[in-house]
């Protein structure tokens, strides 16, 4: 399975460190205007830009994100 984690910064960053560590392919994504997935995705960035970030997905199979407040709703298209 493709593993795509979104959001560079210390959450996002760790995740791929330690993917790396364990030899795991993956993909470290920025910003975009889209992001064409496959997979799993996993959006490691602020509150506030989940629900903007995960309009912009395309083609994944799995959308996870980091957030402890927020329910699974706000990925919904």
């Amino acid at each position: 399975m493709n593993i795509t984690i979104i959001g560079q910064g210390k959450l996002g960053s760790s995740i791929s460190a330690l993917l790396q560590m364990s030899k795991t392919p993956h993909q470290l994504l920025g910003r975009q205007e889209q992001y064409h997935c496959s997979g799993l995705v996993y959006i490691c960035v602020p509150e506030s830009q989940i629900k903007v970030v995960s309009n912009k997905i395309q083609g994944a199979e799995i959308v996870l994100h980091s957030a402890g407040s927020l329910d699974a709703e706000i990925l919904a298209p």
